[in-house]
């Protein structure tokens, strides 16, 4: 079978370089470090389980969604380690690994086959994968309302009983990674019978920094000794801990590296680090710091070093109730954004049978990946007169959305599933309706049909900047350094376009996020324009005194051509809950 196809690579200099501080050596004290592991007795996917010199690892797991190809219910990758230190015949049964999740249902090996075995070499690992379903060789899925799979493995060489989990959907809370006793900053070292364990550098990426690893760190090993020192690493050992307790192992699975190293000599090494062996992942959105754990490192029993981190977020929540949104402004709940963007009404000479069709964008900002169960019947239309408007298919599916990623979907909508139906021309208006989208509840967006549109209050002078001015909060600067609004017979199908410059004037590095979404250019007869792509997470690395750049364009619905109302006599540039800074707002004066 086939193995993980993604592969590490080298991180830029843009993202988190956290620099190395004077180095202060500390002796390893006894430590008791709090780390949750999932139920008891059940280790983390990508984290060893060992017995007897054999090491077993769950490094990656794959649930299937609804809409996945494929009819197995889930993919496992494994890796064994032998640590005997002798050639170790490893037999096997694959009856003897089977899922749970936590509904009760059990997934067996999609073709267990006859026996086997395989030598494995000292040292060596042994990498397999296996598929999994509720019967072999038959199409399933884990429920949706599952909140957990496990992998067991009842029998596998010396390995006995273990387990790992995998969360799905999981509500993380944070500082679950608690540590009692010491911690060392970066640059610290643990010291143990002569032998000492440095972690030079750390780089935790940001979810829109280059590179698939979570992160990247460089350790030393010296050895203060008289003579030649056998130092054995094992890389599956150390890993890293966000502050909400998520578990980031060996971007590789681990594995056994014994290197000989002589008196008063250092050895350097770096590994990067995912939740999933070979698969994309980031620290969890919103974390505060992220621990380094590393344990029986040659004589060293445990060393961990905890290191702060300053994120920024764009944030916001949505209360239900809320009364209907505009078309392409998005609502927020509980780290889910969703933002119906664009919507057509058909006329009666338009083709078609459906009333509407809307586009939609939901982004991911839960900081996990998010298993999202749809029912398309919990999404609708109603007009002015109280006609409802169903989904023209209709039907249940769920999807994976990864953290920091979006999901477009669009549908169409008629008074009767797959019959012609028209809005009305007097209806007035029409509003989509979600009734439940995974954490979304009772969300509302109205679409105005022939509005009658009055100019809106001017804004006190005092609450607006010039354009080429900054609003500041927290060591952090936002400047509109242009906009540019298009005029009728302009080229290009966007309303405005502006250009923005964030600045660190702090002296650390910071972790900025930007909703796209949280931004809109509103006219002065009330109308509000929207980011063109619909919004979306940009999320970066940004040095002490640096400054990032972006653009966005703007429109009335997303990418469909639209122009600020004619005979306004201003636009308001503004924004909301941008990395981290509440709202601020630029007045261009429209001169004709």
């Amino acid at each position: 079978m086939e193995d993980i196809v993604a592969t590490p690579t080298l991180l830029p200099a843009t993202v988190t370089t956290i620099t190395t501080p004077t180095p202060i050596t500390a002796t390893a004290k006894p430590l008791e470090v709090t780390l949750p592991v999932g139920l008891t007795g059940v280790a983390h996917i990508n984290q060893p389980w060992e017995h007897d010199g054999v090491s077993l690892t769950a490094r990656a797991i794959e649930v299937l969604a609804k809409s996945d190809y494929g009819n197995h219910a889930a993919r496992i990758w494994f890796r064994l380690v032998n640590k005997t230190g002798q050639r170790l015949l490893v037999d096997i049964d694959w009856t003897h690994i089977h899922l749970e999740d936590s509904l009760g249902n059990t997934y067996i090996d999609w073709d267990p086959g006859e026996q086997t075995s395989v030598w494995v070499e000292t040292g060596e690992n042994f990498d397999f994968d296996r598929y999994y379903a509720v019967t072999p060789r038959n199409h399933s899925r884990v429920p949706d309302d599952a909140t957990f799979v496990q992998v067991v493995a009842r029998e596998f060489s010396r390995v006995v009983n273990a387990r790992w989990q995998y969360d799905i959907n999981s509500q993380l809370q944070p500082d679950a990674a608690r540590v009692t006793g010491t911690t060392e900053s970066i640059g610290g070292a643990w010291e143990q019978d002569g032998l000492s364990l440095r972690l030079t550098g750390l780089i935790v990426s940001a979810e829109s920094d280059y590179g698939d690893a979570a992160a990247r760190a460089w350790f030393e090993v010296t050895n203060h000794t008289s003579q030649e020192l056998l130092v054995e690493i094992d890389y599956g050992q150390i890993a890293l801990f966000d502050s909400y307790g998520r578990r980031f192992g060996d971007w590789d699975g681990g594995g056994v590296y014994a290197a000989s190293i002589e008196a008063n000599d250092t050895l350097t090494f770096d590994r990067y680090y995912s939740d999933r062996s070979r698969m994309r992942s980031r620290i969890t959105r919103g974390s505060s710091y992220v621990l380094v754990t590393a344990e029986d490192v040659g004589r060293i029993a445990r060393a961990t070093w905890r290191v702060p981190l300053d994120v920024r977020l764009s944030t916001g929540e949505t209360p239900p109730q809320t009364a209907p949104l505009r078309i392409n402004q998005s609502w927020e709940q509980s780290g889910v954004s969703l933002t119906a963007r664009t919507i057509q009404v058909s006329a009666e000479s338009d083709y078609g049978d459906h009333a509407a069709r809307v586009w939609f964008r939901l982004v991911n900002k839960t900081g996990q990946r998010l298993l999202l169960p749809i029912d398309w019947s919990a999404i609708y239309l109603e007009d002015g007169h109280g006609t409802r408007y169903g989904d023209w298919e209709g039907g249940l599916m769920s999807v994976w959305v990864e953290a920091g990623a979006n999901f477009d979907f669009d549908r169409y909508y008629s008074v009767t599933p797959r019959n012609r139906s028209r809005v009305p021309s007097n209806a007035g208006f029409v509003q989509v309706v979600v009734d439940r989208l995974s954490t979304i509840t009772a969300a509302r967006w109205q679409y105005d049909i022939n509005p009658q549109l009055q100019p809106i209050a001017e804004p006190a002078t005092n609450a607006t900047k010039a354009i080429g001015e900054a609003w500041e909060q927290d060591g952090l600067t936002l400047r509109l350094a242009d906009l540019q609004v298009s005029a009728e017979s302009d080229y290009g199908d966007h309303a405005a376009r502006a250009w923005f410059e964030l600045t660190n004037n702090l002296n650390s590095t910071v972790i900025a996020e930007v909703d796209f979404g949280n931004f809109a250019v509103f006219d002065s007869f009330g109308r509000r324009f929207g980011d063109w792509e619909g919004g979306g997470i940009h999320a970066v690395t940004i040095e002490g005194g640096d400054t990032i750049t972006f653009d966005r364009y703007y429109s009335e619905m997303s990418r469909q051509r639209s122009r600020i109302t004619r005979g306004a006599k201003f636009v308001l540039l503004t924004f909301d809950n941008v990395a981290g800074m509440v709202t601020g707002m630029w007045r261009l004066d429209v001169v004709r």
